[in-house]
């Protein structure tokens, strides 16, 4: 595939100019894929602007309909951090199929997508979030405890069963610009099985699978399904 030119939103359009924006790239021929970064510009809502994205260019399977097509296990492109959440376990030889899987948050993003791929793959999953009652007691429960909190450090020792397999998928920035955790790494590696780091847990694999499915969305594009 030979490369195609690139562009870039940034914080300087308004919602009405970004949203069309992005209507315009996905009519655009040399673009193949589209990325949407948070946060974004003051105004635009996360919803009107995956609403813009063309679905097959939609490489962080945002859109409605990719969502849709993950909750009816027939995804087309799934959300990239989600989904290079659950390669890096299948790398690793981490067993989905009959695991008792717990997910720490609901966004659209991450969280929701990730369930929905651990049902896919046979796992039993449990959903935590803010309002969930006594969240130690749900958490020690997992055999595979997924964190996508968006809240430093809320995971210690005390959620965590020993010997179970901890994903960590939190990017939390410090005062002093350090990337911390959803997940005390320190206080809860030894009561693990394995967990991932951060940074360069999850990050990395996000990468990988935002790059795979830019090409799968080419391909498409020239090829159709």
């Amino acid at each position: 595939m030979r490369a195609r030119s690139s562009a870039v939103l940034n914080a300087s359009f308004g919602p009405s100019e970004f949203v069309s924006s992005v209507r315009a790239l996905g009519s655009e021929p040399s673009v193949d894929g589209i990325l949407l970064l948070t946060p974004l510009p003051a105004g635009v809502s996360g919803q009107a602007a995956a609403l813009a994205l063309d679905p097959e260019k939609d490489v962080d399977g945002q859109h409605p309909q990719n969502l849709g097509r993950l909750a009816q296990r027939r995804p087309a492109l799934a959300p990239a951090t989600a989904l290079g959440g659950v390669r890096l376990m299948q790398h690793y030889g981490i067993g989905l199929r009959g695991t008792r899987a717990v997910v720490v948050g609901r966004s659209p993003v991450v969280g929701m997508p990730l369930a929905l791929l651990l049902i896919d793959a046979d796992a039993t999953v449990s959903v935590c979030h803010s309002r969930t009652a006594d969240l130690a007691q749900v958490t020690r429960e997992a055999d595979l405890l997924c964190v996508a909190a968006g809240r430093a450090h809320l995971i210690g020792p005390q959620h965590v069963k020993p010997g179970a397999v901890v994903i960590d998928f939190g990017t939390n920035l410090a005062p002093d610009g350090t990337t911390l955790g959803d997940v005390q790494t320190d206080a809860v590696r030894d009561i693990a099985g394995a967990i991932t780091p951060v940074p360069g847990g999850t990050g990395p694999t996000t990468v990988s699978v935002l790059a795979e499915q830019t090409l799968r969305a080419a391909e498409l594009r020239v090829h159709g399904r």
